[in-house]
């Protein structure tokens, strides 16, 4: 919807008038007003969901302040949207975070965090119970630069952590008490 090929995302929702007739918020609303309140919503994200995109192949390391900027400009945020991210980011880890980093962190929140709270929100104003989740474990992948990026939760959720698709995403010795808990919480959540 609008975005760049820049903004190195290009899988993204395009309203079409066939395909998809209306913006996926919007169809949802008009759904879950149709639906049975016993409807119930689980949706979430992962704290560096991005950097699955940037990291493995070095990406997040040539991005510059101009791409930055550019993102910003793209997305519609306001001029100077990144500077909160700095100061999170030194804040996170101790050290000045990259344009990558930013950039990472941004996207993040722009194609993942805030849509799945929008989601959260509509559920629960729609009536329905709605469940939100942000995954944080870090993977110890691309020397330890992957941390909570996009599907590293996959394997914690269905208990995969001992097949080869766990391994590449998490690396080697993840939590399998994390994985425990969390098919627990999941299953609970599909059967009641």
């Amino acid at each position: 919807l609008g975005m760049t090929s820049r903004n190195f995302f290009p899988l993204r929702a395009v309203v079409d008038g066939e395909v998809l007739a209306e913006a996926p918020l919007s169809a949802l609303q008009r759904h879950w007003k149709q639906r049975s309140p016993d409807l119930s919503i689980l949706v979430g994200s992962n704290r560096d969901e991005m950097r699955l995109y940037l990291v493995p192949s070095g990406r997040i390391d040539r991005t510059t302040g101009d791409d930055l900027r550019r993102f910003v400009e793209d997305a519609g945020l306001q001029a100077g949207a990144e500077g909160p991210y700095y100061i999170t980011l030194s804040d996170r880890d101790g050290s000045s975070p990259s344009a990558g980093e930013v950039l990472c962190a941004m996207q993040s929140d722009y194609f993942y965090r805030i849509p799945a709270r929008r989601i959260a929100e509509h559920g629960a104003n729609a009536g329905l119970d709605t469940y939100l989740y942000e995954f944080e474990w870090a993977s110890s992948r691309c020397e330890n630069r992957l941390r909570a990026a996009h599907g590293v939760e996959i394997p914690f959720v269905f208990q995969g952590l001992e097949t080869a698709a766990g391994r590449e995403i998490t690396g080697p010795a993840p939590p399998f008490e994390l994985s425990t808990e969390m098919n627990a919480a999941w299953a609970s959540f599909v059967k009641s």
